[in-house]
């Protein structure tokens, strides 16, 4: 297990209240070494080939055959290397194998909303699609016809409208806290919390910045149970971040140049669709909760001590 003394662990304000507060958890998945041997390889072959197009010394200048004996010598590497990291998620259980970066202990929202949408479009019946298929509903027509002649009421096809599932939309959630500093502590929590926000928002660059992996992923947690099992978050990913630093209006500062107001907003979205099955399962949600608990517990007793 990972060590809780290596997270980072902080809370806005001091006084913050065990039954109103979210926690924030950043983390990334646990073993990405293989993904890095891989961008790495990938990074090699751009480089050949880049000197392969510019006939550097010892480089062949048949571009086409050097596709070709980079494609043949990549390939085992590159089937390998997804093998392996395939094999690692699923040991692992995807992203149950995490290494946590960072926790944010912050007010709960005073509005929070919950939505979920679902995808339909509609379609007629099978009976009105037919009919309409025959002459210009030359069918219903005639038979309009007669009932004119008789004297009764014209009739027409029911269009039997019915919804063709289309598929379910991932939940979003937006959270906005204002931040108003009341000690010293407070205010270098709120940077803290700011700048920890900005770093886990930002993609990571590796193999000298050729590549770019994701930003780190989110676990939102509510300290009220009730609230808790309501949401039911599943991970989730940051889209954006957005910082006000004079919220009323007018950015005011203290004498140390600290500001009085900072409002922050983090719009999220889930990795995976709520099933039917996450809303019946307790004993699912409760082990996917279990694993962070123990980091949540510690910090409040840390931060008890403080």
């Amino acid at each position: 297990m990972q060590n809780v003394d290596k997270v980072s662990h902080i809370k806005y304000p001091e006084d913050l209240s065990p039954n109103r507060y979210v926690s924030l958890e950043f983390f990334t998945p646990k073993n990405e070494k293989n993904l890095k041997d891989l961008l790495s390889h990938l990074k090699d072959i751009g480089v050949s080939l880049y000197h392969t197009m510019q006939g550097k010394e010892g480089a062949t200048k048949d571009v086409s055959g050097a596709f070709s004996s980079l494609e043949s010598s990549s390939a085992k590497f590159v089937t390998g290397a997804v093998s392996e990291m395939t094999n690692t998620a699923k040991t692992n259980n995807g992203f149950n194998s995490r290494e946590l970066k960072a926790i944010l202990y912050l007010p709960l929202p005073n509005n929070l909303n919950d939505r979920a949408s679902n995808s339909f479009s509609e379609s007629s019946g099978i009976i009105s699609n037919l009919i309409s298929k025959v002459g210009n509903n030359s069918a219903m027509n005639s038979v309009n016809e007669i009932a004119n002649s008789i004297g009764t009421r014209n009739v027409m096809a029911n269009s039997d409208m019915n919804q063709i599932y289309k598929g379910s939309n991932l939940r979003s959630a937006t959270f906005v806290w204002t931040f108003m500093p009341r000690s010293k502590k407070d205010a270098e929590n709120i940077i803290n919390i700011i700048k920890t926000i900005k770093k886990y928002s930002s993609p990571d660059a590796a193999i000298s910045r050729h590549f770019l992996l994701a930003p780190a992923f989110v676990n939102v947690t509510l300290s009220n149970p009730q609230l808790n099992d309501l949401q039911r978050y599943a991970d989730m990913v940051i889209n954006e971040v957005s910082i006000d630093y004079g919220s009323s209006g007018n950015m005011e500062m203290f004498y140390d140049g600290m500001l009085k107001e900072i409002t922050v907003s983090i719009s999220l979205s889930e990795l995976k669709i709520n099933t039917l099955q996450d809303w019946e399962d307790d004993k699912t949600h409760q082990n996917a909760k279990n694993s962070s608990e123990t980091y949540r517990q510690k910090s409040i007793n840390t931060q008890k001590q403080l």
